[in-house]
């Protein structure tokens, strides 16, 4: 989803025949005609059946057709009902990502990396954490807007927040740079990271969500890897390898 084991030889059973004992039985002579007296030796009994080492046949038990009819019903039963429960939890996250639900999240300053977000809440592996929300634009967009983004009057650069992805085999973008939502405030783990990203279908449009990866704990930081793997941008940010 396992091999059969095919029965092994039997044992081996005595197969000599007892001897018969050869008894005389005396014949009464009937008052017509005298009979002569003659020894009638026993008949031997039937010599058993060896058990046959190889070959050897066992009935197949009857099938219960009725219980075969019940199993199968129990099996569809729990599968509908899987499938129901599935279909009741994805609603229940594309409800709350309409509501712009973000709750059981709190946002802190962490040591040595600016803003982060902990778990105000424990989560249990595959429980929808938040969305990764943001401007849905186009790969063209994006990247006129990374341009845009790099521009500054101090010759510093700006970091900007996108996510790409394909959708129904047609490339998209996130731009959350100037979101003001939580998603974008969680941090990029590549070595450890408890959240990954999933794709939720909203009123016919794709939103990124972030889901638990593994039972995260109540205060743990939350984090998902970037999956950036420019040299260039890994240089100018020494974090993303971490």
């Amino acid at each position: 989803p396992g091999p059969t084991l095919a029965p092994g030889p039997g044992p081996a059973t005595d197969t000599a025949a007892a001897e018969a004992n050869a008894k005389p039985s005396a014949d009464k002579a009937t008052p017509a005609t005298a009979v002569k007296k003659t020894l009638v030796p026993q008949k031997a009994p039937a010599k058993k059946a060896s058990a046959s080492r190889k070959g050897s046949q066992q009935k197949k038990p009857a099938v219960d057709e009725k219980q075969t009819d019940i199993r199968d019903h129990f099996r569809s039963s729990s599968r509908r009902f899987d499938l129901e429960i599935k279909k009741q939890q994805e609603d229940e996250v594309i409800d709350r990502i309409r509501r712009l639900d973000e709750s059981g999240l709190k946002v802190v300053e962490v040591p040595g990396k600016g803003k982060g977000v902990l778990a105000a809440r424990a989560f249990q592996r595959g429980d929808y954490v938040c969305e990764y929300s943001g401007d849905l634009i186009s790969v063209t967009e994006a990247r006129r807007r990374e341009k845009e983004y790099t521009k500054s009057t101090d010759g510093s650069t700006q970091m900007c927040y996108m996510y790409f992805f394909k959708f129904q085999d047609k490339s998209y973008c996130v731009d959350a740079t100037c979101a003001g939502r939580i998603g974008r405030l969680i941090n990029h783990s590549r070595s450890a990271p408890n959240l990954m990203t999933r794709l939720f279908v909203v009123d016919s449009q794709p939103r990124l969500g972030l889901v638990a990866k593994r039972d995260i704990a109540l205060g743990e930081e939350l984090c998902y890897d970037y999956g950036e793997r420019s040299e260039s941008v890994m240089q100018a940010h020494p974090w993303l390898r971490s």
